[in-house]
């Protein structure tokens, strides 16, 4: 997006607004005939306030991310049991002796699964 050919800047207000550029642009980029349809206005806000903070802080003030519980260890990818409990608190199936599930969660973290080699290894 680019100032004043996809957006104004309110400086005073500390607000932008998207121009017909701007909004035709995201449309685009997003496969929507028109963003302000019900399909399309769950996007709008967060449009709307990731230009606003490129434009008036200048810096990314908003991260969008689809997380996996457990991302990168076997025995805790994709189990929700494991959303904010840290390793060694209980047993689980297919996880390593319970002294062990920390050090080994974090290894496979570092390493991704073993595909790279860590400096951190021991």
């Amino acid at each position: 997006m680019k100032k004043d050919l996809d957006y104004k800047v309110d400086e005073k207000l500390k607000a932008i607004q998207l121009t017909d550029e701007g909004i035709n642009k995201a449309e685009q980029l997003l496969g929507i005939e028109n963003i302000y349809t019900e399909k399309g206005i769950k996007y709008v806000h967060h449009l709307e306030t990731a230009v606003k903070a490129q434009a008036i802080y200048e810096k990314p003030t908003v991260i969008i991310a689809h997380t996996i519980p457990g991302k990168g260890v076997d025995f805790m990818e994709n189990d929700y049991k494991w959303h904010g409990t840290p390793p060694d608190l209980q047993d689980v199936d297919g996880a390593p002796p319970k002294g062990q599930q920390a050090k080994t969660a974090l290894n496979e973290l570092r390493t991704l699964q073993g595909q790279i080699e860590s400096e951190h290894q021991s």
